[in-house]
């Protein structure tokens, strides 16, 4: 709109050709920095993708890793138990239930999706990225924190700090 309105200017003034020049200049700028930060979103996105693939089968032991430590615990607390017990049986699934991350997996695929329709341009970005990240900080701390052990911590370590490199892109 600006250039279109430099253009009905009078043609013979100089300061008009620079004006126009450097406007267009800056649109060039623009554009390069905006395919730059895409660029670059994308890369750190396809990290976090494929740090999610590699916790699917970190995360596939979890759940008889949870059972197999409170049977540990209470073999060594020599308290009587019966393994059997139907009741005791309920709570021992119920802690190892409480340590399913399917859902936090699920979601965090359906943040990626999103976050990368925001890169191909649909409207709303900005902000709803960064609403994403916080989502997907949220997410993969809440798995961490279920899942507690070694090669699930340490992607999920790396996982956030690829994610704070977006954050800090998003809102510059």
């Amino acid at each position: 709109e600006l250039i279109e309105h430099v253009k009905t200017l009078d043609p013979d003034d100089m300061r008009i050709d620079r004006a126009q020049d450097s406007i267009e200049r800056l649109y060039t700028n623009f554009d390069e920095h905006f395919y730059k930060l895409k660029n670059e979103l994308e890369e750190r996105l396809a990290l976090l993708e494929n740090m999610h693939s590699a916790l699917l089968p970190a995360t596939a032991e979890i759940e008889g890793q949870i059972k197999q430590r409170l049977l540990d615990k209470l073999a060594n607390s020599n308290l009587p138990v019966d393994i059997n017990d139907e009741r005791f049986l309920k709570e021992m699934l119920y802690y190892a239930d409480k340590s399913d991350v399917t859902e936090e997996l699920t979601r965090l695929s359906s943040h990626f999706v999103q976050f990368r329709n925001f890169l191909n341009g649909t409207p709303g970005g900005g902000r709803s990225m960064d609403f994403l990240v916080q989502e997907m900080f949220r997410e993969i701390t809440t798995l961490g924190n279920k899942a507690g052990s070694g090669p699930v911590a340490e992607i999920v370590v790396r996982f956030k700090s690829e994610l704070e490199k977006i954050r800090e892109q998003i809102q510059n």
